[in-house]
């Protein structure tokens, strides 16, 4: 009787002890720990099982990229205070990160129009409102990775106006600014920032001549104002193909590209994306 009691006892600690390697083994890193609301960020498990987590209410999805290495591109709402969040990652054993969020100071930008540039005509609104659902449609799809690597600018030029900037058109507070406007003369070349799949092109009434690529995994790019298209829905593009052309359609007010990035529906600042050295996990380096 003791003796069978001392096996079980042995087994219990031995499957505990199983449980603690397991997790101890696992390695799990947070890129970059600080970041501002609205940043992209990613997390690299490197474990000999699948990993699966949380982070704020949200599951995390991770995808193999090269041996026992497993990556998650991630994101922080732009609404998030700032503080601390926890990314929980289960990997044998649960192992928590922290991932600082820093308080963001965006810039104010006072714009004056006449008003009936400002204010939508029924027509329009109803336009808006179809196209938005369309657009929405076409968020919900996550589907596997089509990214290879590091994802890089469509433009070679300045910044005119900031991911998260605040628009205020005639003294009134009208819209925070979702993606990141770059300079350009009307028909510079306008590279795709990583490989995918073109899920939309057309005409959209704020965006004007817009392109859309699915880079797999719930992350979207979306490029708008083009004066002209160079790809077709479907195709497939690799990083720096030419999707089309700088211009002023739709709601501009003077050539410039604007680009949003999308990561399971959540706005995300394009520049933070740019700065994830993903081309050195891929390659099993540590960045």
């Amino acid at each position: 009787m003791m003796l069978k009691y001392l096996d079980s006892v042995f087994l219990v600690v031995f499957i505990l002890f199983c449980s603690l390697v397991s997790a101890e083994a696992a390695e799990v890193s947070v890129i970059p720990d600080e970041v501002y609301p609205g940043d992209a960020f990613m997390i690299v498990v490197r474990s000999e099982e699948y990993p699966w987590g949380r982070f704020m209410d949200r599951a995390i999805t991770f995808y193999p990229v090269k041996g026992n290495t497993y990556i998650s591109l991630c994101s922080v709402p732009y609404d998030t205070k700032p503080g601390t969040e926890k990314v929980m990652v289960r990997a044998g054993g649960t192992l928590v990160k922290d991932l600082r969020v820093r308080k963001a100071s965006p810039v104010v930008i006072p714009i004056t129009l006449p008003e009936e540039k400002v204010a939508l005509s029924p027509e329009d609104l109803e336009r808006v409102k179809k196209e938005n659902l369309r657009l929405s449609g076409i968020w919900s799809g996550i589907g596997a990775p089509l990214w290879e690597g590091s994802f890089k600018r469509p433009l070679n030029s300045g910044i005119s106006t900031r991911f998260g900037t605040i628009r205020v058109i005639n003294g009134k507070r009208r819209s925070l600014h979702k993606g990141t406007d770059y300079r350009g003369r009307k028909g510079i070349p306008v590279g795709a920032i990583g490989s995918g799949k073109v899920s939309l092109t057309d005409n959209l009434f704020f965006g004007g001549n817009t392109v859309i690529i699915d880079h797999g995994g719930g992350m979207y790019s979306i490029y708008m104002h083009l004066s002209g298209f160079n790809v077709h829905k479907g195709q497939t593009v690799k990083r720096d193909e030419i999707i089309g052309f700088v211009g002023s359609t739709g709601r501009a007010t003077g050539p410039h590209l604007h680009l949003s990035v999308k990561i399971r529906g959540l706005s995300v600042n394009p520049e933070s994306l740019f700065r994830l050295p993903l081309d050195e996990i891929r390659q099993g380096r540590n960045p």
